[in-house]
């Protein structure tokens, strides 16, 4: 049986008044930035919002003939979350949210390299404070419930290993509405298949590949046209191939390299013209190493990677749960590490 508790509390400290960029700026075709700042404007900080979370969690393991597992578990999740105006100072919402969430799990393990498993989640996640981006700024919207299926399989043998999963999520949506306002409506659903394999010829080298396809989509919505569209920021396929190599008459060594596919995504559903937007899909190259090595009776390791190494020019529609949002990809970025083991 296992058991355990979680505490989180933030706060969000925000500005009337910082800077402002003109838009104008293409990706390919850069422009300077121009920026404006108002000194008339007061740019005091203040305490705009406030959360919290805490949760505890309980689960227990039944094992049958060695082979077959039983997972079970309960999670209780509290959230408060209080939000003030940031020139009166006053406070706009408070707002506070509980709940039960269930884990099960049945795995199967015919031997210790393999186990085929199947799984349902149920989870709630902390609600948006609105920010001043929309009409409704301060709102606190409600905490965010999720449902997720899985079925799959992991296998692990000397020489290789791999895994490949079926799965379904639904989770609660994010919205903005014609009004520029930020709300709570519909599901947004996402299904797919994800496998990954790598295998090693030798004791120096590995290759390994995975793939993903993700089919993201409002499923419920207050806007009928909404249902079926795709889900912003969502890539329907993306893959990784990779190498790893540590030569045996260079102790310590290691060199590493990867290509990632990441395919179109839709970063805005547009319903007077009846579309969707969408970023190009892009092909990544990053390469690295690491060195590890002792030094006055410790271990220190040496790391260094090129990201986007043929510096491609590329968008990323962005991660958040709701809104559509763009921003330019990393550009060709070298970094260099040391790490003293203790």
């Amino acid at each position: 049986m296992t058991a355990g508790a979680d505490w989180r509390d933030g706060v969000t400290i925000g500005a009337q008044n910082l800077a402002t960029i003109q838009a104008g700026s293409n990706l390919f075709d850069p422009v300077p930035a121009r920026w404006q700042y108002n000194k008339s404007r007061n740019i005091e900080t203040r305490q705009t919002g406030w959360e919290q979370e805490k949760s505890a969690f309980i689960s227990d393991t039944l094992t049958v003939f060695d082979t077959v597992s039983l997972l079970a578990g309960l999670r209780y999740t509290a959230y408060e979350a209080k939000a003030w105006n940031w020139l009166s100072r006053a406070l706009t919402n408070d707002y506070s949210s509980d709940g039960v969430t269930p884990t099960f799990a049945l795995l199967v393990k015919p031997d210790s390299g393999s186990t085929y498993y199947a799984s349902y989640i149920e989870a709630l996640g902390a609600g948006t404070i609105v920010g001043n981006a929309y009409e409704n700024f301060g709102d606190i919207l409600p905490a965010l419930k999720s449902k997720q299926y899985e079925i799959g399989a992991k296998w692990s043998r000397a020489s290789w290993e791999a895994n490949i999963a079926i799965f379904r999520l639904d989770r609660g949506a994010n919205l903005v509405t014609a009004d520029n306002r930020l709300v709570q409506d519909g599901v947004e659903r996402f299904q797919g298949v994800e496998a990954a394999a790598r295998i090693r010829p030798s004791e120096q080298l590995s290759f390994g590949a995975s793939g993903a396809f993700v089919d993201g989509k409002h499923h419920r919505a207050t806007n009928g046209w909404l249902v079926g569209k795709p889900v912003h920021g969502t890539a329907r396929w993306t893959g990784v191939v990779d190498v790893d190599y540590r030569p045996a008459f260079l102790p310590g060594f290691g060199l590493r390299g990867l290509v990632r596919y990441q395919g179109k995504a839709a970063i805005y559903n547009n319903q007077a013209r009846d579309w969707t937007v969408y970023t190009p899909d892009v092909v990544l190259a990053n390469v690295g190493g690491d060195y590890r090595f002792d030094a006055g009776g410790r271990e220190l390791t040496l790391r260094w990677q090129v990201q986007n190494l043929l510096d491609t020019q590329y968008w990323n529609s962005g991660t958040a749960t709701c809104c559509y949002s763009l921003s330019p990809g990393q550009p060709r970025t070298f970094s260099l590490d040391l790490s003293i083991g203790l």
